[in-house]
């Protein structure tokens, strides 16, 4: 289908359309920074932002949900009654591609059916990007500041209005009812030029060929000793990691023994317990040790297992950190640049 134009001054209305048929979720303003929440009126949505606080990933992989419950010998799966699709509306495509590292692990050979159920329901509408914040090199990964492939529909900024590229069917549905004006060659055109000019901005860059094996040869580089001295194992990395996937599983039962649930929450392998088997035993007692596996995983483990980076470049792991580790910084270094 040809690509549509939404004029700025129309952009409330075509939002307040949205709300009727989906639940919709975008970037809002918390204070000096945004996050993505629950849009109840379309005067909450920004599209002018760098990078939320957390990536729209979470209202995939939950950082914590009860799995089934049981009572008296029944069980009872707990999944969602959904009576109408949601929309993340304004996610950029470095969190777009966070997502599909996610699908490799959730719908893969063994398929999640809780993620698979979200990510059956959600209608992606992105936005690229143009201007480039300074902990970001998206770039490097191929996962921004355009985006390719993979949404329902794709937003860009082109001063006045918004070119809207469709992806999907559920994308031109959307397009139909609203009832946009076609785009013209002069709209990519001017896309084009706005997309090299994001381009030109990046302040940090990794350089990815044959970084998988040149990490998985340097798991004994020094960097991994002074790391160790100065990583905290404090897991904020993770927190804010768009395609970390790891999570602990938790048992409850009532004291009356009649009852009980299954619960999993977001876990770190950053943390110490992380790695513990029984009798105590752990292999990645150091915090160095713990470091070089999260990085690797990031730089070589994903890419290797599943032909894609675990890392896309949108420098939240570097902006969260709170004693400065910079993991294009460690590329470097272990690259010997």
């Amino acid at each position: 289908m040809l690509p549509r134009i939404l004029r700025k001054d129309e952009t409330n209305l075509f939002v307040k359309g949205l709300l009727k048929k989906y639940r919709v979720l975008g970037p809002v303003k918390k204070d000096s920074e945004f996050w993505f929440d629950e849009i109840r009126f379309a005067e909450q949505l920004t599209f002018q932002y760098l990078t939320t606080i957390f990536p729209p990933a979470q209202f995939f992989f939950l950082p914590t949900e009860t799995l089934f419950s049981y009572e008296k010998g029944l069980a009872m799966q707990n999944y969602e009654r959904y009576d109408r699709k949601q929309l993340i509306l304004g996610i950029h495509p470095c969190d777009v591609h966070g997502i599909l590292v996610l699908d490799k692990y959730f719908l893969g050979t063994y398929e999640d059916p809780y993620y698979l159920r979200r990510r059956e329901n959600t209608i992606i509408a992105a936005l690229t990007c143009q201007e480039i914040g300074d902990k970001c090199f998206c770039e490097s990964f191929g996962t921004g500041p355009d985006l390719k492939g993979n949404y329902d529909l794709l937003f860009t900024d082109l001063g006045d209005r918004y070119l809207v590229e469709v992806g999907s069917n559920a994308g031109k549905q959307i397009v139909q009812v609203a009832n946009l004006a076609q785009a013209t060659r002069d709209d990519f055109s001017e896309k084009a030029e706005r997309m090299k000019r994001a381009k030109s901005k990046f302040k940090r860059k990794v350089n990815t060929e044959n970084l998988p094996e040149i990490m998985l040869n340097n798991l004994m580089h020094d960097i991994w000793i002074e790391l160790d001295k100065k990583e905290l194992s404090c897991g904020n990395c993770s927190l804010a990691c768009p395609t970390c996937f790891c999570f602990s599983i938790h048992d409850v039962v009532d004291l009356t023994l009649k009852g009980g649930r299954r619960w999993r929450e977001w876990d770190s392998c950053q943390l110490l317990e992380y790695a513990e088997v029984a009798m105590g035993g752990n292999f990645r007692k150091l915090r160095g040790a713990r470091c070089r596996h999260w990085m690797n995983c990031k730089l070589c483990y994903v890419k290797l297992r599943h032909g894609v980076f675990g890392c896309v470049g949108c420098g939240r792991c570097i902006r969260d950190c709170p004693v400065d580790i910079d993991i294009t910084e460690v590329a470097r270094r272990v690259r010997g640049e």
